[in-house]
């Protein structure tokens, strides 16, 4: 995995779609890319090819880590990358960032 190339696919796909620095609304985002969402009663994400599967009963505050995870899948076959849970779970993070608030400011550098 290299994080450079995921960092980097998540920047594209954020300007693709038009979402500023964040934080995003995973749902928002799937839309935008396509990726049909559905709840399931499982107990796990899964993803089949552009359509999401989310557990209805996933704790609200956990739901867009979900999906964003899965949208990570998604883009991972989109853009030729061998997919793993690891770079699913990176870009998928690296999408729901607030990218705004993890700019260093000069003030603040040493």
């Amino acid at each position: 995995m290299d994080v450079e190339e995921l960092e980097g696919i998540a920047r594209l796909t954020l300007e693709r779609a038009r979402f500023d620095d964040g934080p995003v609304d995973a749902f928002d985002l799937a839309h935008e890319l396509g990726v049909t969402v559905e709840w399931t009663t499982g107990a796990v994400a899964v993803r089949f090819g552009r359509r999401a599967y989310v557990p209805a009963q996933t704790r609200q505050r956990r739901v867009h880590g979900r999906l964003a995870h899965e949208i990570g899948h998604v883009l991972l076959d989109d853009y030729g990358v061998t997919q793993s849970e690891r770079a699913a779970s990176y870009l998928g993070a690296a999408l729901m960032a607030d990218r705004k608030s993890t700019r260093l400011n000069s003030s603040h550098a040493n």
